[in-house]
């Protein structure tokens, strides 16, 4: 009688004088190359169905660091795994991240906000400068007359620098607009020493900053939250009768 399986299949009955071994497929996640018994695939290899007589190496940008794997994982932001059969993924360098999952190189790193590219190294933005995207390009200037702290990533990180000029008491709700303090639009707010109008945020149930205010959000959309992303849609099954709600029912 046949003393083999074929290979991706395992002696699950051995042979009689009238009758051939039984077979049954290797189960996903380990294989047979000779058709006698299964083995686990290694880390770094996976199988994904059964009958499978060969492991595949995980393709760069994916990585399994466990035996008998059914998949393999992407590499998460901020590292990556440039050769085959990865079971681990690399960190990008200090101060630098990726833009997503699945990185297959040392080139996907880019500098993380608040830090750009100097002689090949991710450095923290200077003083009075700030960097809110990744990437290696250069760090923005705070407007005149304002300032931050080193490695600074957004915008609102810039403030009055006292030695230069007064700096803004204007109270919560305005915003200081050359030498007075100016209300917000109609329907947003701001926090108090506010020096900009893109520092006031629209209330719950608006969005849309504009100088002639924040818009409602129509009947069907809401916004819970104050600031100035958009309203969103309501779930399936729920809605709102009137503008400018915060949540739906």
């Amino acid at each position: 009688c046949s003393s083999n399986c074929s290979a991706g299949f395992f002696i699950s009955k051995q042979c009689e004088v009238n009758s051939d071994v039984g077979c049954s497929p290797c189960g996903a996640g380990t294989f047979s190359a000779n058709g006698e018994i299964c083995r686990d695939c290694l880390k770094g290899t996976f199988s994904d169905s059964q009958g499978q007589s060969a492991c595949t190496s995980c393709s760069p940008g994916y990585f399994t660091d466990k035996s008998a794997s059914h998949a393999c994982s992407m590499c998460p932001p901020g590292s990556f795994a440039a050769s085959e059969g990865s079971t681990q993924c690399t960190s990008c360098p200090d101060g630098s991240s990726t833009a997503g999952s699945g990185s297959t190189s040392q080139a996907d790193c880019e500098c993380s906000p608040g830090r750009f590219l100097l002689n090949g190294t991710c450095t923290p933005c200077p003083a009075g400068t700030f960097k809110d995207v990744l990437g290696n390009g250069r760090c923005q200037t705070c407007p005149l007359n304002y300032t931050s702290s080193a490695g600074s990533s957004q915008f609102s990180d810039c403030h009055c620098d006292p030695s230069k000029q007064d700096c803004s008491n204007c109270n919560a709700g305005t915003y200081q607009e050359g030498t007075k303090c100016s209300p917000c639009p109609l329907n947003s707010y701001s926090q108090p020493g506010s020096w900009l109008m893109t520092q006031c945020f629209c209330n719950k149930g608006y969005d849309s900053l504009a100088p002639s205010g924040c818009s409602a959000c129509p009947a069907g959309k809401y916004k819970a939250t104050s600031g100035n992303d958009g309203c969103k849609s309501c779930d399936h099954n729920t809605t709102t009768t009137m503008s400018a709600q915060a949540s739906c029912v």
